[in-house]
């Protein structure tokens, strides 16, 4: 199973490609990412989150544009039943300056068997200055009610407090689930890559869906800005307040 996925920083794009496959009683992931920016990225750290390990390479100092750079990460089987399991790609790096950015990346890996859940979702964001929230519709399209763990991924320059919620859906039934998210070191202006986690058990399967949106940081709005509008407003109707009792006070 092959990925590609885009991350921007203002200087720098990287583009990562992620492939997954189980050999003997490992997950291997090879994942290689290309810097198509037009400045180095610094200490480039490539991890994988694989059924809840984390495994990490080394970090690289340096990433030159249009370089590529490609590491192995694997862990041990420790699915216990058959199905479709999400891996969760990270990478890490900084700008010239050591500002950090994070790529991520949501890829499947098939565990004996290939299954296709029947549920669904869409991710919906507002704009966020320091704080936000993301609404997740989780739609239950199987023939009967389900569990489904709903999970929030952000990049590290977002902090999402409770990134867990449950749902119990019957057959046919949507629920929105809002999740709150934090600002960390969010630059404003930029679009941040998320990821909602859709998995749950029916029969002996087990399910996953990663729905992909993205959320957008503003400039904090300070207190002028918010009221200019309004005190616009009553500048303009005390100057005409004046200009009327001057008029009224004038000799006829």
């Amino acid at each position: 199973m092959i990925f590609q996925g885009i991350s921007e920083a203002k200087y720098i794009t990287m583009e990562t490609v992620v492939t997954v496959q189980i050999q003997g009683d490992f997950v291997q992931v090879h994942v290689m990412v290309v810097n198509k920016g037009d400045e180095p990225a610094y200490n480039v750290k490539i991890s994988a989150e694989i059924n809840g390990n984390i495994k990490s390479a080394p970090l690289k100092e340096s990433l030159k544009p249009n370089d590529p750079y490609s590491e192995d990460l694997a862990a041990p089987i420790e699915y216990k039943k058959p199905g479709r399991y999400p891996v969760i790609v990270i990478v890490d790096y900084t700008d010239q300056n050591q500002y950090p950015f994070t790529a991520l990346s949501v890829v499947y890996v098939n565990y004996q068997e290939t299954v296709v859940g029947r549920v669904v979702g869409q991710i919906e964001t507002t704009p966020v200055t320091d704080r936000g929230e993301v609404k997740v519709k989780v739609r239950n399209l199987e023939q009967s009610e389900e569990k489904i763990a709903v999970r929030l991924v952000v990049p590290k320059e977002l902090t999402a407090p409770v990134s867990k919620k449950e749902v119990s859906l019957k057959s046919g039934a949507e629920e929105t689930v809002v999740i709150d998210i934090s600002n960390l070191s969010a630059l404003p202006g930029s679009n941040y890559q998320i990821y909602a986690l859709l998995t749950y058990e029916h029969d002996r399967y087990y399910y996953s869906n990663a729905i992909g949106g993205s959320i957008k940081v503003e400039e904090k709005k300070s207190v002028l800005n918010t009221y200019r509008g309004l005190l616009i407003v009553a500048a303009i109707a005390l100057v005409l307040i004046v200009a009327y009792f001057n008029i009224r006070r004038r000799p006829h």
